[in-house]
């Protein structure tokens, strides 16, 4: 029902109070009662105002809404400080993506803030998590190849003692820190081709000491000293 509509009713209840007192009961009587017809239907036409008010309202908040995506997004800006360059590929791929959501300028703008501040982190995360597994691979790696000189025909089994510690006996006497601190890093101390290799330049070694006369070098110290996990990892 309309305002007017409404208006109207509550004049009729008034007019009706107005009737001249100067009547008779039964008119009074008739008076009261058109005075109640007329305010049941006030409340009736106040109470589908307020409903057509509400509706009114509702509409009123839908086009209050933040408009859909415009025809052409604009360039969008990237945070400074970051050192990121837009890749223009992936940017047109965004703005079909945010497009195909209605979603705003502003609206847009707003995941692209989010996504480029997150960036150092999830950099960082995907830097730490490769380090770790190549770091694990590595280990892997090198437990795989101490387990090949443990079996191997050659240089193994009861053999690997002694095969160890002539290759440390080498490391020792030639050997550079740097070099055998590479050798752990690497893994490669256990790798049964350079154990191979130590094994026979420290037999030659052996064998031309003892045609001139000269007794063998210690074993035990120079292991212990130079290159002591060596011969821990592949004997396992």
């Amino acid at each position: 029902m309309s305002e007017e509509q409404t208006l109207l009713g509550l004049e009729g209840d008034g007019a009706t109070e107005g009737t001249d007192a100067t009547h008779d009961q039964t008119q009074n009587s008739d008076a009261d009662g058109t005075a109640n017809a007329a305010a049941e239907e006030a409340t009736a036409d106040d109470s589908a105002t307020d409903d057509t008010t509400d509706t009114d309202g509702d509409d009123g908040a839908g086009d209050g809404e933040q408009a859909g995506a415009p025809e052409a997004y604009e360039d969008f800006a990237i945070p400074e400080g970051l050192g990121l360059e837009v890749d223009e590929k992936r940017m047109a791929s965004f703005k079909d993506l945010a497009k195909g959501l209605n979603l705003s300028q502003d609206a847009a703008q707003t995941l692209v803030d989010e996504y480029t501040q997150a960036i150092p982190e999830i950099a960082a995360a995907a830097m730490e998590a490769a380090t770790q597994a190549a770091e694990q691979k590595q280990r892997d790696q090198a437990e795989a190849w101490a387990k090949e000189s443990r079996e191997h025909p050659d240089i193994g089994g009861s053999s690997l003692e002694g095969v160890l510690a002539r290759g440390n006996r080498v490391l020792g006497e030639y050997g550079t820190p740097s070099l055998i601190e590479a050798l752990k890093q690497t893994g490669m101390s256990n790798h049964p081709d350079m154990i191979q290799l130590l094994n026979r330049v420290g037999t030659t070694l052996e064998e031309d000491r003892l045609e001139n006369g000269k007794p063998p070098a210690s074993t035990q110290t120079t292991a212990d000293r130079w290159y002591p996990n060596n011969q821990s990892a592949a004997a396992e």
